[in-house]
């Protein structure tokens, strides 16, 4: 068989990894082979990347393009970004500046700027209004949205607005006839309003006032509320698939486990900030480190290890959400804006965090950032492992090499990165999307345009 491009490398498949080739031909996997022991090696032009690890390119549900009207990230610098960290497809949330995306119209626009700005392929997600929103889901499933995200917390009236009970439920019913999943930012608003107002005017005091305003509590009364509710629904007859966004809680993801063993369809993710920082850091350097949830304490921070190794983790995200520096500059920790990068480091941290450190399988990497995030959203028909028919999105990193964490080397808005300085054990030194080398591990080679909307297909 004439291929277009043959990769020989350490193969990491969704059930065993092992050194063998994998054949490319029109953007597609065509073809996977043990070589010599599987018979004749497959014919094409080859590129031998020998005791390097060959994963399905990255997957991230959960990157904010469009946060600030001013300072945008933007579609071309956030896939950039992707494409530089392994990562070959990402969905980005609803939630731009000034206007989130609510209807059909504003959808349709937002896939026009994706198509015309972005170097690697995306998803959508959709929301709706705080009040009469419902209606308009319809549209936005139709026009390919891979999800629907909704929030407990209200950081915004408008643009992040908490969905009411009384609205969510009929949506949480038509999304479950749908069959697209409901992901929710799940903190209690009461909760943690009382205390940004009680600890406010000590904001200047410690940076990690931020996080107490926003305690583990705020995280699990609001989860518990969102299964209710899922369970609700699903016993009317409206399976929802319901999906946790960034839940920094351990407890959380055991409480999960029990509502699917009632028949609830349930996954959550976390962050790697959550894995890789902890409050200590909060402290230490301040403003750019806060987001929400907040960072946790060390020792819950090592637990949430442990949910990550127990596989109770459904997939592992960066919720990239960047601010320039003016925007994280504000003596007062609770003036500042709330997000910090990751779509450059994740990979490569969660690799040296958590296969080097921890022992976690190089498998269930690939199924914490590629299959995983695929089969809940949708788009497993497509992307998310190295099987033959998939696309041939490949991140290829080199277990023996070190990387050192340079702000001034991203493609980010930002300008910091929280691991500033920070050698990381594994560097990846391509990246490539349906085929193509769109990172060389020097530069991003990917231009605007070459990205493809990814819309769901579920079995």
């Amino acid at each position: 068989m004439s291929l277009d491009l043959v990769i020989h490398g350490q193969l990491v498949t969704p059930s065993e990894v092992f050194d063998g080739f994998l054949g490319i031909q029109d953007g597609k996997i065509a073809a996977i082979s043990r070589g010599e022991l599987d018979g004749p090696l497959l014919v094409g032009p080859l590129l031998d990347v020998s005791g390097q690890l060959v994963f399905p390119g990255g997957i991230d549900v959960h990157v904010h393009v469009s946060s600030s009207e001013l300072h945008p990230e933007g579609w071309t610098r956030l896939t950039q970004c992707a494409a530089a960290g392994g990562i070959t497809s990402v969905i980005d949330m609803p939630y731009d500046a000034p206007q989130p995306t609510v209807n059909a119209e504003l959808f349709a626009a937002k896939v026009q700027r994706l198509r015309a700005e972005a170097l690697i392929d995306a998803g959508l997600y959709g929301t709706i209004r705080k009040r009469g929103g419902v209606p308009d889901i319809a549209g936005m499933a139709a026009a390919g949205a891979s999800a629907f995200k909704f929030s407990t917390y209200e950081t915004d009236p408008q643009r992040f607005p908490r969905i009411p009970g009384d609205e969510l439920l009929p949506a949480l019913r038509k999304l479950g006839r749908l069959g697209l999943p409901a992901v929710f930012h799940a903190e209690d608003g009461e909760i943690i309003d009382a205390l940004i107002e009680q600890l406010r005017p000590r904001g200047q005091e410690s940076p990690r006032l931020h996080a107490q305003s926003r305690p583990p509590v705020s995280e699990m009364v609001a989860v518990a509320g969102l299964l209710e509710l899922a369970r609700a629904v699903t016993a009317a007859g409206f399976p929802v698939k319901l999906h946790i966004a960034h839940l920094t809680v351990p407890p959380g993801f055991h409480l999960l486990e029990h509502y699917r063993s009632l028949g609830i369809d349930v996954t959550a993710e976390t962050c790697i900030h959550y894995l890789t920082l902890n409050e200590d850091d909060l402290e230490q350097q301040g403003a750019p480190l806060k987001c929400n949830p907040p960072l946790r304490p060390a020792a819950m921070q090592e637990a949430l290890w442990a949910e990550v190794l127990a596989g109770r983790v459904s997939c592992v995200t960066t919720d990239h959400a960047p601010w320039p520096p003016q925007l994280k500059d504000k003596a007062n920790i609770f003036d500042n804006k709330s997000g910090m990068p990751g779509l450059e480091t994740m990979l490569p941290l969660l690799y040296s965090e958590g296969v080097v450190r921890r022992g976690l399988p190089l498998t269930e990497f690939a199924r914490l950032t590629a299959s995983g995030p695929a089969e809940r959203f949708g788009l497993a028909h497509r992307k998310g492992s190295l099987r033959v028919g998939l696309d041939a999105d490949l991140c290829i990193l080199d277990p023996a090499a070190t990387h050192t964490v340079r702000a001034a080397e991203s493609y980010s808005i930002a300008q910091h990165s929280p691991y500033q300085g920070r050698t990381l054990q594994g560097r990846i030194t391509h990246t490539l999307l349906r085929g193509q080398i769109v990172y060389d591990g020097q530069t991003v080679t990917a231009q605007p345009g070459y990205a493809q909307f990814l819309t769901p297909e579920f079995a």
